[in-house]
């Protein structure tokens, strides 16, 4: 119980450092307390995902339902086409810090920098 807790403390920080970011677009109702799905306006998730994991940090495309494809659950909940397209997804786990957070956090406009 006290690891849930913790994800949804650390999720919370993450929600509000990347609302806090210029294009970052948070998708669905964000109620799992270990993933957070976002979308970068006018990028594509493997430009994100590649530059991402160049500094460091694994994340994932889309959403749990789409493997290779556009999220079929994210059409049905109405998400823009460019949102889809641009979707990753970050995990947290029971050893995520906040250190981890505020790293992400601060790396990740920097990377939407260098795609532009």
């Amino acid at each position: 119980m006290a690891d849930i807790a913790e994800q949804n403390r650390l999720k919370t920080l993450l929600r509000e450092r990347l609302l806090a970011l210029d294009g970052v677009t948070l998708l669905g109702a964000q109620e799992a307390p270990h993933i957070v799905n976002l979308a970068v306006a006018g990028l594509r998730s493997q430009g994100l995902i590649n530059a991402l994991q160049d500094r460091g940090f694994c994340v994932s495309a889309g959403s749990a339902c789409s493997k290779g494809h556009r999220s079929h659950v994210l059409e049905a909940m109405g998400v823009l086409p460019e949102h889809i397209d641009g979707s990753i997804r970050v995990s947290l786990s029971n050893e995520t810090t906040e250190a981890e957070i505020n790293a992400f956090a601060e790396a990740l406009p920097q990377v939407i920098q260098s795609l532009r």
